[in-house]
C-alpha cells in the first residue's frame, strides 16, 4: 500500500474503483440491449462501462488488472456511484445552479490549462463548449451530489491517536519517503485607516444617500461616479438576486429589512460603507443594488504597519520566540493560535509570491515585511519565519504525526465507505446485467 500526493480527481476516482469489489462476473450474452446495471431509477450502459476502463487505463496504464477483472472494478463503481446519488435525492440534497457552474468553470479552467486553449478543447471533442457544458451538465450534477453526500457522511470521521499509532506499525515499511520541507510561519498585521478618514467616507455616504432622496442626483449615476465596486457600478450598481446566506451578514440584514425601492443608510461591511436599495424580495432571496464607499488607507497607515512588524523581526533576532510573538500580535485568525504555523511545506506547495523569498532565506531568518493579500477587503502586511529546512526522511510518529493523522483517516473514510456501499446496496433496488 503506498500513499503519496496526487491528482485529487485521480484519487477520487481510485478509491471509488477499489472501494468495493464485487464477487459477480461479466457473463456474455446476458446484458439487456447494451444495459450493464440498474441502479433505482438510473441505467448504467456497456458502454459507459467501456468508456470509463478506457479512462482508468489512461490515468493507471501499468495496472496490473485483466480486461475482466477492470471491467468489473468499474463497474462495481458505477454502481456505487448511482447508490450514492439515489441516497442523496432520497435525502433531499440538491445543487443550486451556482453550484453547477462553479464547478463547470472548475472542469473548464482544467481542460483550458491541460489542451492549452477552448478552441483546442472544441477541437478535440468536435463540439462547442456551450454544447459540452450542456451535455455533461447532467455529471457534474451527480458529481456534486456525491460529494455532498460524502460531506454528510463521512467529513467527521478521524482517525484518533491509537488509530494512527495501529496505522503507522501497520503500513510504516510501505510510506514512501517525505521530500525535503521546510516550516514555515507568518505574523500578519492589516492596516487600519485613521478614525478621520472612517469619518470622511461616512460622511461622503450620507451626501450622496440625501442627494438622491432629494432627487439631486440618480442612484445608477451615483453608483457610476462614487461606487468602490468595479464589477457593478457601470451597471448603476445592480448586484441581482443572491439567495439568503451568500452575502456578507451586515449587507444581507439590511436589505432584508427595507421595503421594496427603500434607501438604506450607510451600512458598514469589511467593503466600507454601503448605500443600499432593495428592488425584489422574496422569503429566501433579494434583489439589490448598492454603491460601496470604500475606506481608503494611506502610505502613512501602511508605513506605522511595517514599522511595527520590523520591531517584531527585531525582537525575534534579540532572541524571543517567534510562536509566541505571533500569539501576542498576529491579525490572522486561522495560524495565531497555532504561532502563526503556515505548514511543513514542500518547495512546489510553497506560494509561487513567496517561494523566492523563501529559498533565499537561511533557517531562522524573518523576512523584511510584505504584502499580504489574503483578504481582498483588507490591506495587509506579514513577516514570515522560515524555521528549519526538513531533511527527506522515512515518516515517524514524533516528526510527521499531521501527516499520518490524514493518512489514517482517509484509510478508515475508505473503509467507512466499504461498509456504507454495503448499506446502500440493501435499502436501494440494484441488479447487473
Amino acid at each position: 500500500m503506498r500513499f503519496m500526493q496526487a491528482n485529487l480527481s485521480k484519487i477520487l476516482f481510485l478509491i471509488f474503483v477499489l472501494s468495493y469489489v464485487g464477487n459477480a462476473q461479466i457473463k456474455e450474452g446476458e446484458k439487456l440491449n447494451g444495459i450493464a446495471a440498474v441502479v433505482g431509477k438510473q441505467l448504467i450502459t456497456d458502454a459507459e462501462v467501456r468508456a470509463e476502463v478506457m479512462t482508468f487505463k489512461q490515468m493507471e496504464p501499468s495496472n496490473s488488472f485483466s480486461d475482466e477483472e477492470l471491467y468489473n472494478k468499474v463497474l462495481e463503481n458505477l454502481i456505487n456511484q448511482n447508490l450514492m446519488v439515489t441516497k442523496a435525492l432520497e435525502d433531499s440534497i440538491s445543487i443550486s445552479d451556482e453550484d453547477l457552474n462553479n464547478a463547470w468553470e472548475t472542469a473548464l479552467t482544467n481542460l483550458v490549462r491541460r489542451y492549452g486553449s477552448e478552441k483546442r478543447i472544441e477541437d478535440v471533442y468536435g463540439k462547442s463548449i456551450s454544447r459540452l457544458k450542456f451535455e455533461y451538465s447532467d455529471q457534474i450534477r451527480k458529481n456534486l451530489l456525491i460529494q455532498k453526500l460524502q460531506q454528510q457522511e463521512f467529513m467527521d470521521v478521524k482517525a484518533g491517536p491509537s488509530e494512527v499509532e495501529k496505522f503507522y506499525t501497520e503500513y510504516k515499511d510501505s510510506i514512501e519517503t517525505i521530500p525535503q520541507r521546510i516550516e514555515i510561519y507568518h505574523i500578519v498585521k492589516n492596516v487600519s485607516s485613521n478614525e478621520g478618514k472612517k469619518e470622511q467616507t461616512l460622511q461622503l455616504a450620507r451626501q450622496v444617500r440625501d442627494s438622491i432622496l432629494k432627487n439631486e442626483l440618480d442612484f445608477a449615476e451615483a453608483a457610476k461616479r462614487y461606487s468602490a465596486d468595479v464589477a457593478t457600478k457601470n451597471d448603476g450598481g445592480k448586484l441581482g438576486w443572491f439567495n439568503k446566506g451568500k452575502l456578507v451578514p451586515e449587507f444581507e440584514n439590511a436589505a432584508f429589512q427595507l421595503q421594496e425601492d427603500e434607501l438604506s443608510l450607510p451600512v458598514e461591511t469589511p467593503f466600507g460603507f454601503h448605500i443600499i436599495q432593495t428592488l425584489e424580495k422574496k422569503e429566501n432571496s433579494i434583489n439589490t443594488r448598492h454603491i460601496v464607499f470604500s475606506v481608503k488607507t494611506t502610505e502613512e497607515d501602511n508605513t506605522k504597519v511595517k514599522e511595527l512588524l520590523l520591531d517584531i523581526k527585531k525582537k525575534v533576532e534579540d532572541g524571543e520566540s517567534f510562536e509566541k510573538l505571533a500569539r501576542t500580535y498576529s491579525d490572522d485568525k486561522e495560524t495565531k493560535g497555532f504561532g502563526g504555523l503556515i505548514g511543513k511545506l514542500t518547495i512546489d506547495n510553497i506560494p509561487a509570491n513567496i517561494r523566492t523569498n523563501i529559498e533565499n532565506m537561511k533557517e531562522g531568518e524573518v523576512s523584511e515585511p510584505m504584502v499580504y493579500n489574503a483578504d481582498p477587503t483588507k490591506t495587509a502586511f506579514h513577516i514570515i519565519f522560515k524555521k528549519r529546512i526538513i531533511a527527506p526522511h522515512k515518516p515517524s510518529l514524533e516528526e510527521d504525526y499531521e501527516l499520518l493523522q490524514n493518512y489514517a483517516s482517509n484509510k478508515k473514510r475508505q473503509d467507512s465507505m466499504k461498509d456504507y456501499f454495503l448499506k446502500l446496496r440493501d435499502e436501494i433496488y440494484w441488479k447487473r446485467y
